[in-house]
């Protein structure tokens, strides 16, 4: 009823039905559902009303606004909210429509970042960089060697190998083996990611790459990377998992973590 009341009398009535309806979460998507059938005639009118909000609703219903417009016009979205808003609620709106056009097309986002304002850039850069990474991560693997920010460089490399890995495991393991990375325990991190999903593709493999690394970690995870695959291995194949306790490393914490994540106390 909410839904087609919003419909009916248009954006204005977001703040009644903001108040009226106590469940956010069928709030929020009631709100959601009907901007998305209002905002595709007119996403820059439907923009100007919904500024005009004062209720809690008011941040969602800009952020839906724009996530329309952008998958309409992601340039003209970009152009136009920086003429019609200023401050924080601006910087809202920008960041909405960068993160929905790198979810949308980062390639075509990263061929107009000169388009986009100076102090965004690398902010959709990286959006884009990320959203590449989640399908082509293949492709991503190109960015790393002209990252500066190491942050950043370890940031996209974990997300390549947790999407990589549960697309093509043998192909990110053959990855994360022969990239360059600043430190061993960064290598380490990242094959850790690769190893939880090679587990369940290919437990031999993952357990003997595993044992084959050196024990980088210090502290309260100082242990073999052949914990990893124990630890996924046992929600699938439990007795293959316990036959692997017996040929684990005796080396610092690793027969403790193994034999707690494999439910033998």
């Amino acid at each position: 009823m909410a839904s087609e009341w919003l419909l009916q009398e248009g954006i204005s009535v977001i703040d009644q039905i903001s108040e009226s309806l106590t469940d956010t979460v069928v709030r929020d998507a009631v709100i959601m559902s009907a901007l998305h059938r209002i905002a595709q005639d007119d996403p820059r009118a439907a923009l100007i009303e919904a500024l005009q909000l004062t209720s809690d609703s008011r941040e969602l219903a800009l952020q839906t606004i724009a996530e329309v417009w952008v998958r309409i016009d992601p340039q003209a979205a970009l152009a136009e909210i920086a003429t019609m808003e200023s401050g924080k609620t601006l910087k809202l709106l920008q960041e909405s429509v960068l993160t929905a056009w790198a979810e949308n097309d980062p390639n075509a986002l990263l061929e107009a970042l000169a388009l986009v304002p100076e102090h965004l850039r690398a902010m959709a850069k990286e959006e884009a960089m990320l959203a590449i990474a989640r399908v082509s991560p293949d492709e991503a693997v190109s960015f790393l060697s002209d990252i500066e920010d190491d942050n950043l460089r370890i940031k996209l490399a974990k997300e390549i190998a947790k999407y990589w890995s549960e697309q093509d495991p043998h192909a990110a393991l053959d990855w994360v083996l022969n990239e360059t990375f600043t430190t061993d325990v960064q290598q380490a991190e990242t094959l850790m990611i690769v190893l939880a999903s090679l587990a369940i593709n290919d437990p031999e493999l993952a357990f003997k790459t595993a044992r084959d690394q050196p024990i980088v970690l210090r502290g309260a995870l100082y242990r073999g990377m052949e914990v990893t695959v124990i630890q996924h291995l046992v929600e699938t194949d439990i007795d293959q998992a316990l036959a692997m306790l017996s040929d684990i490393r005796r080396e610092g914490l690793t027969v403790t973590h193994a034999l707690a994540r494999s439910g033998v106390q």
